[in-house]
This record gives C-alpha cells, sequence and structure tokens, in this order.
C-alpha cells in the first residue's frame, strides 16, 4: 500500500529518475527537485514525511542542508550515511 510524502533532491535529474522509479511503488506522492532553493521551497509547501538528499549538492548558504532540514522539520529523522 503506498503511503505519505517523499522529496528527492539531487543535482543529476538522471540519479533522480532512477531512485524514483525505485521507490515509486512505496510513496503516494514523490516530489524531484534539483537545487538547494527548490529542495527548500518545496519542503516548507509539501511538509514531506521522508527526504532523500544528496548531501554532496552544491549548496549557496553557510548552513549545512541537513542541518537546516534538522530544524525545521524536528518530526523528521535527518541521518548522514558516514554517521549511520
Amino acid at each position: 500500500m503506498k503511503q505519505g510524502c517523499l522529496l528527492l533532491a539531487d543535482s543529476h535529474i538522471n540519479i533522480l529518475g532512477v531512485i524514483r522509479g525505485l521507490l515509486e511503488p512505496f510513496f503516494e506522492t514523490i516530489m524531484m527537485v534539483t537545487d538547494e532553493k527548490s529542495l527548500l521551497e518545496a519542503a516548507e509547501k509539501v511538509q514531506p514525511d521522508l527526504f532523500v538528499v544528496d548531501l554532496s549538492m552544491p549548496v549557496s548558504r553557510e548552513i549545512n542542508v541537513a542541518r537546516r532540514l534538522g530544524k525545521s522539520f524536528p518530526r523528521q529523522e535527518v541521518r548522514h550515511p558516514e554517521h549511520s
């Protein structure tokens, strides 16, 4: 059964398509963005249940994107792959 909303963020559109294809059977809604600004705007608008973010994606702000998402969306668990 599909449930929830997933927000995918990666600067490589081909990678997003592959990940979306793999996860589509499990989510009602999947959004894809390719930059930090779009990620933050979509996250605020949609309030996704899960984020999958390429942490090597170029960022324009001084604050790490994962840290910012963690502060803005405390109900979601934010993990960095190196710290899992």
